[in-house]
């Protein structure tokens, strides 16, 4: 095992980010020495050669954050299975053979939503119908633990989406995914304005992959107030954003009755463990995850 991990995220621009946070306690919890940074740079020093930097000054793994998710995806020589269909990078790991250094894409982010939806959801959510809306990078990730993750894929889903070029890439992935798997599941594409009260009524799970409603726009809800009185008021809600903790489209459904709603901290920090693990080849371990929560929310208090 590695003596001393040298950890970090790349981006630009970062800002704040929690990830140093929750890598930082994990490399405690498992007593591991090491550090996690951030790699704020700009596209043109990554041409110039930052990533080999990078890789000179010993980095073991590294997280990719926006706006170079689909870029590495696009660059990186070596993916694992669930960065090609996920369509982006979210982890690199490096390989060491024979002194050549080879570094491989992977994404967690399928893995890190699927362990984060509580087990009525994930049951709500085997043959049933979901909603999701967004067509980015994590509604992609989305759809694609829909098909891959559990022991039995949703049976259809409806996405509400904007850019049809996105669209017919989704549809295509989509196709391909289904055949791999020989899944008895359907996709519907729309948009927002042909989301009508029927398909609402008939939504078992709901997901938000947009960024609508995130701070500082805390006004905003992806649905209007028609379309939520329209929602199965049995259907579980998860929205990915995690700040605000609580979103306007989540107070909307709470007050619709919805059994189960959700933000997207726990996908955050599943998705950070899933990282790790693979990083340091350790297995993610009981308590990992209420640690880090922890530690989090007393972020958020201060």
């Amino acid at each position: 095992m590695t003596s001393r991990y040298f950890l970090g995220l790349l981006g630009h621009p970062l800002g704040h980010s929690y990830s140093p946070l929750i890598h930082h306690t994990l490399l405690e919890l498992t007593g591991l020495k090491g550090e996690y940074k951030l790699f704020d740079y700009t596209l043109k020093q990554l041409e110039e050669g930052a990533i080999a930097s990078m890789l000179m000054s010993g980095v073991h793994g590294f997280n990719v954050t926006i706006p170079y998710k689909v870029l590495l995806h696009e660059k990186l020589p070596a993916l694992t299975p669930a960065a090609k269909r996920v369509g982006a990078v979210n982890t690199v790991f490096r390989v060491d053979v024979d002194q050549e250094i080879s570094l491989i894409g992977h994404n967690t982010d399928s893995t890190g939503f699927y362990k984060s939806l509580a087990t009525p959801t994930q049951e709500k959510l085997a043959g049933g119908h979901a909603l999701v809306l967004g067509g980015g990078g994590a509604a992609r990730a989305v759809l694609a633990a829909m098909i891959f993750e559990g022991k039995t894929p949703a049976h259809r889903i409806t996405l509400v989406m904007r850019s049809p070029e996105k669209a017919e890439a989704l549809k295509v992935a989509f196709s391909e995914w289904v055949q791999e798997t020989n899944a008895f599941t359907t996709l519907d594409v729309i948009s927002t304005e042909a989301l009508d009260a029927k398909r609402l009524a008939l939504v078992d799970v709901l997901v938000n992959c947009t960024p609508v409603g995130m701070h500082p726009d805390t006004n905003a809800t992806p649905l209007s107030l028609r379309q939520m009185e329209a929602l199965n008021p049995q259907a579980h809600v998860v929205d990915l954003i995690y700040n605000p903790a609580e979103t306007l489209l989540m107070t909307l459904a709470r007050t619709h009755g919805c059994p189960i709603v959700q933000n997207g901290l726990g996908m955050l920090i599943h998705q950070a463990i899933d990282a790790f693990s693979t990083w340091t080849k350790l297995p993610a371990q009981d308590g990992w995850y209420e640690a880090v929560a922890a530690r989090l929310q007393n972020k958020f208090n201060t």
